[in-house]
């Protein structure tokens, strides 16, 4: 196949692109671009009141051409007033019987864009992802290349529904690759937006190679997570008074900030906690509230489980009442005595 200058030039700038998604993005509009001034600029299905030159022989009741198909539901809802919304890449490759009685048409190999950048399997999804989207088709061909892929020192993941828990179980792993081969990392998440937050501290995390300053950063964030949660007040204070007391209704005050076997936290002041970097506490959940279905633990959060051994997530969990730097100089001595019946009156 040989390539005309224009063919070599968007080939060259397509392999320019670090990013993965941001090549794909320009291979598909650069196509659909050429798609367009062929099928659309030159009128290659001549329509004329909607109806297209083949159905005007076929079948001249028909309006829309291929837009409209019996097999695929009917008319396009991406179809609005003879205008399509959306840029289906599928949709501008077809083409009909009498297009390839003519020889109007273009087989995916037949463009060099698409013919050197995917493999069989993306080039299935190119061609049969009729009626979607531009998102829509992208998805499936970041889905069927590769999980992740390493350009320059940095490892590019997909990370979309249907990979999402093989990723997930990768993690721990991911961080010890690019760890030693001092890898920078980017996460493309498909995924909602409280999971695409945890990504998006895990890739971060990742990129930071100092290990206080990692553990420092995540600490903060899943810290940010929780405190969102604990503004909430699933605890119900009214009073000074929490949900578990009231039920008790044994007069008791400030919750699990004041207990009888360790007097009251040193940081409450007032009925205000001046610390506000205890995760231990923000992950604490008394017996009561695990009835009401609400149960904080440390592997409740992408990023702890990730970057925190099962002994680390201890010193996570049971550090109550201590500030931030003791928390992490703990983490980073992975030396951590929890005392006995260190909560057993809330548990």
């Amino acid at each position: 196949m040989k390539l005309t200058k224009e063919e070599k030039k968007q080939l060259e700038k397509a392999s320019s692109y670090k990013s993965i998604v941001k090549r794909y993005e320009y291979i598909y509009d650069t196509v659909c671009d050429f798609l367009d001034s062929k099928y659309i600029g030159c009128n290659y299905c001549d329509f004329k009141d909607d109806v297209c030159k083949y159905f005007r022989v076929k079948d001249p009741k028909h309006k829309m051409g291929c837009c409209y198909s019996d097999a695929r539901g009917g008319l396009c809802p991406n179809l609005d007033k003879a205008t399509c919304k959306i840029k289906s890449i599928s949709c501008k490759l077809y083409a009909c019987p009498m297009l390839r009685d003519e020889k109007l048409y273009f087989k995916v190999n037949d463009i060099p864009l698409l013919k050197y950048n995917f493999n069989l399997r993306q080039k299935w999804w190119i061609k049969q992802s009729f009626f979607k989207t531009k998102e829509e088709t992208l998805m499936k061909l970041y889905e069927n290349k590769y999980i992740y892929e390493v350009i320059d020192n940095n490892l590019e993941i997909f990370v979309t529904e249907n990979n999402k828990k093989k990723i997930f179980r990768m993690l721990k792993q991911i961080v010890r690759y690019c760890d030693k081969h001092n890898y920078t990392i980017t996460i493309n998440s498909f995924l909602d937006n409280k999971l695409n937050r945890e990504l998006h501290i895990i890739e971060k995390g990742i990129n930071i190679k100092d290990k206080e300053k990692r553990y420092s950063y995540v600490y903060d964030e899943v810290c940010k997570i929780l405190d969102e949660k604990v503004d909430t007040n699933y605890c119900e204070f009214k009073n000074d008074t929490c949900y578990r007391d009231r039920l008790k209704n044994n007069g008791h005050k400030n919750g699990c900030c004041e207990c009888e076997g360790r007097g009251k936290c040193k940081f409450l002041i007032n009925g205000v906690c001046t610390m506000k970097s205890c995760m231990a506490c923000k992950l604490f959940t008394c017996a009561a509230l695990r009835k009401k279905g609400i149960n904080e633990k440390a592997t409740n959060y992408l990023p702890l489980k990730v970057f925190f051994t099962s002994k680390q997530r201890d010193i996570l969990s049971y550090s109550y009442w201590t500030p931030k730097e003791v928390v992490i100089k703990r983490l980073l001595d992975n030396k951590f005595v929890m005392p006995k019946n260190y909560d057993d009156e809330y548990r």
